[in-house]
């Protein structure tokens, strides 16, 4: 997604920082200001990142927080997760998105026990060392891929787990042969039946996540960047835009519980769009508990590249929907002072059609008060 304009972007150097002109406008609905807390809060972080919150329970999926000015990446510049993007993110959060200067997102932070991430793309793992680092939180489980976990050896980043090792896989592979999509070098076991993570009930906040494969779309004249997986850990800092290669592609239904073990809110979240192929282990599940999707985070990045994607909702039974991942993240400069651009490819107003039309075939009244996109920054509450 972050490559659709990756060779225009390396022509033009000279244009940092700047509104850049090859940006597309802004969502036409576009939510810039918090709404007031609800039973479950949903703050958009940029890129695929989102910290929710249902009571004690708080779970992050993977944020980018320091938007790299991909020219400078081209020429040589080194990739590196950049603290003081994060620090500035969580310093003034509260009073840019919310109205009110406080410390209440950092506290948030502090309580994320778990995060997720569903691909390896610098865009949603970069800043993950520097995240969950003392300083903002107090030892989070990082979930991602095998390919993920190799990506980030040289960090040594606690409680970091592959959610398809070889030797305890949890990702559902079941659609491998209706997909046709194994790349060289990954860890995808063809015939492997997912299963909920952690094994035994949900998590002490009470959360369980059940992974399924998907795919990246390609981002430009039917290419997908930085492509494959890696066969062995990096022990060297992954430093340029090659290293942060796709991997094994997860999307996700991520659970809260209540006391008794019952699954008291869902969500399913891609940071990829989910082709239609790759639905079916998904809507088995929900239709086994019978607990449909409450919200679904769907990615609206290269949607077009996926025919059917926005089925999703129709088939999971979701009756809210955020849309994201459709900023402008090149503008390497601190949060206060970003501009609110679109990323051509991402296309948030006809994607909100499309969804539409999907909540509307599940019976729901007025569906387009019923997606959101969200400025990064701000909550919204259900």
């Amino acid at each position: 997604m972050y490559a659709s304009l990756a060779a225009v972007l390396a022509l033009a150097p000279a244009c940092k920082h700047f509104d850049f002109p090859f940006a597309a406008n802004p969502p036409s609905n576009l939510i810039k200001t918090s709404m007031p807390h609800g039973a479950v809060d949903v703050r958009y972080l940029g890129s695929g990142g989102f910290l929710i919150k249902r009571g004690q329970a708080v779970l992050m999926t993977a944020p980018l927080f320091t938007n790299p000015y991909l020219p400078d990446y081209f020429l040589g510049k080194k990739l590196r997760p950049r603290r003081k993007f994060v620090r500035d993110f969580v310093d003034s959060v509260n009073r840019i998105a919310d109205g009110a200067a406080g410390t209440e997102f950092a506290a948030e932070l502090k309580a994320v026990t778990l995060v997720v991430s569903g691909h390896a793309h610098y865009d949603h793992l970069l800043d993950v060392p520097a995240v969950v680092a003392a300083e903002f939180m107090n030892g989070p489980t990082v979930l991602t891929s095998l390919t993920g976990k190799r990506t980030l050896t040289f960090y040594q980043v606690p409680n970091l787990i592959a959610l398809n090792e070889p030797t305890d896989n949890y990702v559902d592979f079941t659609t491998l042969s209706a997909c046709d999509s194994v790349s060289e070098g990954c860890s995808m076991p063809g015939g492997a039946k997912g299963k909920w993570w952690p094994s035994a009930g949900g998590t002490q906040a009470g959360i369980r996540v059940l992974a399924v494969s998907s795919d990246h779309p390609p981002q430009l004249g039917g290419v997908l960047f930085w492509p494959g997986c890696h066969a062995a850990p990096l022990t060297r800092e992954p430093t340029s835009l090659e290293d942060w290669r796709v991997g094994e592609v997860i999307a996700f239904l991520i659970d809260f519980l209540d006391t008794s073990g019952q699954v008291a809110y869902r969500i399913y979240y891609e940071d990829a769009p989910l082709p239609p192929c790759r639905r079916a282990p998904l809507k088995a599940q929900v239709e086994a508990d019978k607990h449909e999707v409450d919200l679904a985070l769907l990615c609206t990045g290269n949607y077009k590249e996926v025919p059917g994607t926005a089925g999703t909702v129709c088939d999971l039974g979701a009756r809210e929907v955020i849309l994201h991942h459709w900023e402008w993240f090149f503008d390497e400069t601190t949060y206060g002072k970003r501009h609110l651009q679109g990323l051509p490819g991402s296309l948030p107003d006809e994607y909100r059609i499309l969804v539409a039309q999907q909540l509307q075939s599940l019976g729901v009244d007025h569906p387009d008060d019923h997606i959101k996109v969200l400025a990064p920054g701000v909550r919204a509450s259900y």
